[in-house]
């Protein structure tokens, strides 16, 4: 009987922890689109990047375009040239999870306070 107590305890534990990842969803334009989001990392710190009408785009990257794709959001700026996998979940944050220079980035993010 212990055993089975445990088996299950472990199983809510689990799925619990993996909750949040299973809710999330991939960005839409419309969740970008004439926004701006405040973003933390341990590579970068805090940066913010606006999204902007018309796929403009001002940021960590500089100055350039962006554009929701079914890869994730494609940026192409004076900086760099990548594609974000953006989740926004349930709570209206964000995750970003990216390559640069080699080096899997993972932030988190909400929209910034006016």
């Amino acid at each position: 009987m212990r055993n089975r107590s445990s088996l299950c305890l472990v199983s809510f534990m689990l799925s619990v922890a993996y909750a949040p990842a299973a809710l999330s969803a991939p960005v839409t334009a419309e969740d970008l689109t004439g926004k701006t989001i405040c973003w933390e990392n341990s590579a970068f710190g805090h940066i913010t990047d606006t999204y902007g009408e018309g796929g403009k785009f001002s940021g960590s990257g500089g100055d350039g375009a962006w554009v929701v794709t079914p890869d994730g959001v494609k940026l192409d700026t004076e900086g760099w040239s990548l594609v974000e996998n953006v989740q926004k979940l349930p709570d209206g944050t964000f995750t970003d999870d990216v390559t640069i220079g080699g080096r899997p980035v993972h932030s988190t993010g909400k929209y910034c306070s006016p």
